[in-house]
């Protein structure tokens, strides 16, 4: 004889159908699947897709999937010594080949240059003052 802890909760449900439909009291009683699994509210989402929204909803992860806006809602990454002097190459050779420019323009964009160049010799220096305190 089979106890009430080894029984799954699906045969204890059906069980349960089977004795109220018997003792006649509901007249119009729908099928236990249909009570179950009624068809007007079959699910939108595949099971792993319903787990992954609730993991997503409480882990404050639900906008993973979204690209950010370009707009953004905070300051751009800085850009590196290599693409700021990039940037300002770019910029001096721009005002070298424009008729307007006014001489301090170039020399401001050749200090800076200089500056950035500094800048990225010593920051090599300090890397490889680091490297020689570890090592």
């Amino acid at each position: 004889m089979r106890t009430q802890e080894t029984e799954t909760p699906q045969l204890e449900i059906s069980r349960l159908y089977d004795r109220i439909r018997e003792s006649g009291r509901i007249k119009d009683m729908m099928s236990l699947d249909n009570f179950l699994n009624p068809e007007d509210e079959a699910p939108s989402m595949t099971e792993q897709e319903t787990l992954e929204a609730i993991i997503a909803y409480h882990t404050g992860a639900d906008n993973v999937e979204e690209e950010p806006d370009s707009d953004g809602d905070g300051p751009p990454p800085v850009p590196s010594i290599k693409e700021t002097l990039e940037a300002v190459r770019t910029m001096l050779r721009y005002k070298e080949h424009r008729e307007d420019t006014k001489p301090e323009d170039i020399r401001l964009l050749q200090r800076l240059e200089r500056d950035l160049l500094a800048d990225q010799a010593n920051g090599k220096k300090q890397w490889s003052l680091d490297a020689w305190f570890s090592g």
